[in-house]
């Protein structure tokens, strides 16, 4: 069975996993009002071409490293999951 310590550290994130929930949780509030008048297909554009661009960088071939491409697509995604949750609340139907 695991050490109290040990399952500490399971759950505690490193200085690295820190890093990237930092910057997913920037990128989140940074774009919230963003694309609230597009449309679902609109977002899955763009959903599309930021995984487009991770696989892009995890073959070595894009700019930006795989981790801020991965950051784009979840903020994205929170964004968008976000913006449906206050659809659903005010009766409307998603775009």
């Amino acid at each position: 069975m695991s050490s109290q310590g040990e399952i500490s550290k399971m759950l505690l994130p490193t200085e690295a996993e820190r890093y990237w929930l930092i910057q997913i949780e920037s990128t989140i509030q940074k774009h919230a009002d963003r694309w609230q008048d597009k449309s679902e297909a609109y977002w899955l554009a763009r959903v599309m071409q930021e995984v487009g661009e991770f696989a892009s960088a995890l073959a070595g071939d894009h700019d930006d490293p795989a981790e801020w491409e991965a950051v784009q697509i979840i903020s994205i995604l929170t964004n968008w999951l976000k913006r449906r949750a206050k659809q659903s609340k005010r009766g409307r139907p998603a775009l």
